[in-house]
């Protein structure tokens, strides 16, 4: 089929800025003298707001942590808090051990009121289970989450989300979100929140199915915002549900970078929305973002949507059966590919059956300006023509009133070889292979993460090590994705198992 015009509306990114009241319910507050509290201790003083209990604890009424005071909630075991209930923390809370900490509800119907963190207060969460409960509310910025696993949070205490974020620099590593009745994590439009998510699976929230991003951010500002390394993943149940977006609708500007990610099963992939938005999209591996199918209100892999303040460079991204490749709207200015910056633009994006209608679309300009998009492989593992890649790409020799996408030169093609692989970091042979694949690395680093993904984004095999083989012999024929990477770069490799 030929190349269609189709009128793509914008998305809706709604912004979850409303605060909880909490419920006239019993509470006991620590009383504020700078003492440091624990699980036994409050056991014993608190008049009965927290019990000792068979597997741990029982909290059965509000439990505040007062601004002077710490509380330690270590090798608890279990902390069951009472329907409703809620915890505040306006001082101090660290929560973990080993082995982990769970805090949950006593029923699985009638949830306790969620955790909140109030403005100055401080808590570091690690090794920490949050289950049935409303949610996680982070007013103060001063919050870490290591290595916890998050999962059906209610819309209770929080706004939206199950971590709902407000301002500062919050970090989430590490973690495990799913299945939750909002977003995974959000932020506000118009308060600078500049979050860094990195290394975190999440997986099937927004359980409501409401127009709503699994990882929904907001302004940060003049700060810069990280989303890396991160696996996110839809429930095609939830059709609703995006992946990442990043919104700026209140005047406050956003600078975000959103690098190594999975992002597949989505109703979109990854979407930047409002006006001065500063993007940085580079090797991430976008697949089957489809779920909801109409292609009229979704489905991109990439959408950028914004006035000409809002720029993102796109590069090194691996994008491939959603129903659009990148789509581009209203101004927003594009860098896939610059030759006017340097002679080896980065490009390096590869597309392959991103399409709709018996249409396919690797990238579709529906702004007036230009788009540099050099380097890029339009067609994945096909030697194409200059006819076959302008067959992918929608722009002005199809629409006199859109801008031209400057594709050419371009690069496609199997890799087949030791001389056509990645040099800068590991080099991979033989490819195409029927058993063991060798690996030599190319830099010094042993602060390696090494990852297989089929083409459909699972992950079939990972290692903190530099391995110098891989058995691919249990695999069946196909195309595979090898990602190497280290704090400072990312690389993914094409392998072919025959």
């Amino acid at each position: 089929m030929t190349k269609t015009s189709i009128a793509m509306r914008n998305f809706a990114l709604p912004l979850l800025l409303s605060c909880a009241i909490l419920p006239a319910l019993g509470q006991f507050s620590t009383p504020g003298t700078g003492v440091h509290w624990t699980m036994d201790s409050l056991s014993l003083y608190s008049g009965g707001a927290v019990l000792l209990d068979i597997d741990g604890y029982l909290i059965t009424d509000d439990l505040i942590v007062s601004e002077t005071d710490s509380v330690s909630v270590l090798n608890a075991g279990t902390v069951v808090v009472s329907p409703s209930r809620i915890i505040s923390v306006f001082g101090y809370i660290e929560t973990g051990g080993d082995p982990g900490l769970l805090i949950t509800s006593n029923s699985f119907t009638n949830l306790y009121g969620g955790i909140r963190i109030e403005s100055g207060a401080e808590a570091i969460f690690r090794n920490t289970e949050f289950s049935y409960g409303g949610g996680i509310k982070c007013i103060s910025g001063n919050v870490l989450f290591e290595s916890c696993n998050i999962s059906y949070q209610q819309n209770i205490a929080t706004s939206g989300a199950a971590i709902d974020l407000f301002e500062g620099s919050p970090v989430i590593m590490g973690c495990t979100i799913n299945n939750n009745q909002g977003s995974a994590i959000s932020s506000p439009g118009n308060i600078q929140c500049t979050p860094t998510i990195i290394g975190c699976t999440i997986e099937g929230n927004n359980t409501e199915n409401s127009n709503r991003p699994q990882i929904n951010l907001g302004a940060s500002g003049t700060g810069l915002a990280i989303i890396q390394d991160n696996i996110i993943i839809g429930n095609p149940e939830h059709d609703q549900a995006g992946g990442i977006a990043v919104a700026s609708l209140f005047g406050v500007p956003s600078n975000v970078w959103i690098q190594g990610n999975t992002v597949r099963d989505n109703r979109y992939g990854i979407a930047l929305f409002g006006n001065g938005i500063i993007g940085t999209i580079r090797d991430n591996i976008i697949i089957d973002n489809n779920t909801q199918g109409d292609p009229i209100l979704g489905g991109s892999g990439i959408n950028l949507n914004g006035s000409n303040s809002s720029s993102a460079v796109v590069a090194g991204n691996t994008i491939s059966g959603n129903l659009w490749g990148v789509t581009v709207q209203n101004d927003f200015q594009l860098d896939m590919g610059n030759p006017d910056i340097t002679a080896d633009s980065e490009g390096d994006n590869t597309f392959s059956e991103n399409g709709n209608g018996g249409v396919t679309y690797a990238i579709y300009n529906n702004t007036p300006s230009p788009i540099p998009a050099v380097n890029n492989c339009w067609i994945a593992d096909v030697m194409s023509s200059e006819t076959e890649v302008e067959e992918v790409i929608f722009h002005a020799p199809d629409d006199a009133s859109l801008g031209l996408v400057d594709y050419s030169p371009f690069q496609c093609g199997i890799v087949s070889g030791l001389d056509e692989v990645e040099q800068e970091m590991v080099q991979i042979y033989p490819n195409p292979s029927s058993g063991n694949v060798s690996l030599s690395w190319t830099i010094d680093d042993r602060a390696i993460l090494l990852q297989l993904f089929t083409m459909d984004g699972r992950l079939l095999f990972s290692s903190t090590q530099r391995v110098n083989t891989i058995d691919m012999e249990g695999y069946p024929s196909g195309l595979y994705l090898l990602k190497a990477s280290n704090s400072n770069e990312s690389h993914v490799l094409r392998l072919i198992k025959e």
